[in-house]
């Protein structure tokens, strides 16, 4: 016999869902209707799929072995349905990287995406390191080396940190600090502080944007990295670079995606925005906290 793709599928549903209730709320039909097309199926096949009882569908063997063919023909026609409706979608190319480094990129978007209509650039922030391998982000910028196979890295530069404090403020005064919690108390930055002048930690703050207005507000002194706090003009550094927290600076991408068109493109202008500026990441010369931020 000949098989439908509906037919395909209301069986599928029926099947994974146990019984024609469930499968009703999957497929929008009611139970009845879904009772013909099962029963439809079983009259040209001339067996039965399905057991039935007060408990629901429980399938036969033959149903056991349809069903393992029809998960295959919907996996595939998934895919195609997939396939199908990027072709009217523009590619998308999305970068992963922390709270600072988004900051920065969003500032310069200009340079990554030059208003063109077949690209859409998505930026991914989090402190958690986004799965280039399983395609959740295109691109990552990253503080070490990568280490999967599958990945594929390229060192930019490097990036340093020191302490901040109100620019106007007095520095010398009763030091006090601020710190982190919760998922930042992880980073490196948090567990120098804690190692060196937990003493003097008054104030924490669980995200990064609080610790540096807390900073600028004059209560006390906070590690951020020197791209954000020497652009800041109501900052200034109260320490030298931080020899043991400066990290490297990695552009990662996949090895079977970074050769596609759209994602070299986007990588290339990303490269040459970060190395253009690493005298301001290296914290080898400070920006002029008056100037916008496109004319560092």
């Amino acid at each position: 016999m000949k098989f439908g793709w509906d037919e395909i599928r209301l069986f599928t549903a029926v099947a994974e869902a146990g019984g024609l209730t469930g499968a009703s709320t999957n497929t929008g039909m009611s139970p009845a209707t879904l009772g013909r097309h099962i029963a439809s199926l079983e009259n040209n096949l001339g067996s039965s799929l399905f057991l039935r009882s007060p408990r629901g569908y429980q399938l036969t063997e033959l149903g056991e072995d349809l069903l393992a063919h029809a998960q295959n023909v919907s996996n595939s026609m998934s895919a195609l349905q997939h396939w199908s409706d990027q072709l009217n979608v523009k590619p998308t190319v999305r970068i992963s990287a922390g709270p600072w480094t988004s900051s920065f990129l969003s500032q310069h978007m200009a340079e990554l995406w030059q208003g063109e209509t077949d690209l859409m650039i998505e930026l991914v922030t989090g402190l958690e390191r986004v799965d280039i391998g399983h395609r959740h982000a295109e691109i990552g910028i990253r503080n070490a080396r990568p280490h999967e196979q599958w990945l594929a890295g390229r060192k930019l530069g490097e990036v340093a940190y020191a302490l901040y404090a109100r620019a106007d403020g007095d520095i010398d005064h009763k030091p006090c600090y601020i710190g982190v919690t919760d998922t930042l108390s992880g980073a490196r930055s948090a567990q120098w502080l804690n190692q060196n002048h937990s003493e003097n930690i008054v104030l924490r703050a669980s995200d990064s944007m609080s610790v540096r207005e807390m900073a600028a507000s004059g209560v006390g002194q906070a590690v951020l990295p020197c791209f954000i706090g020497d652009q800041d003009s109501r900052l200034q550094r109260s320490s030298p670079p931080i020899d043991a927290l400066r990290t490297e600076q990695w552009l990662v991408m996949h090895h079977e995606e970074r050769h596609r068109p759209v994602i070299r493109r986007v990588a290339d202008r990303l490269a040459h925005l970060l190395q253009n500026h690493q005298s301001l990441f290296e914290a080898t010369k400070k920006a002029d906290p008056n100037s916008p931020p496109n004319s560092l």
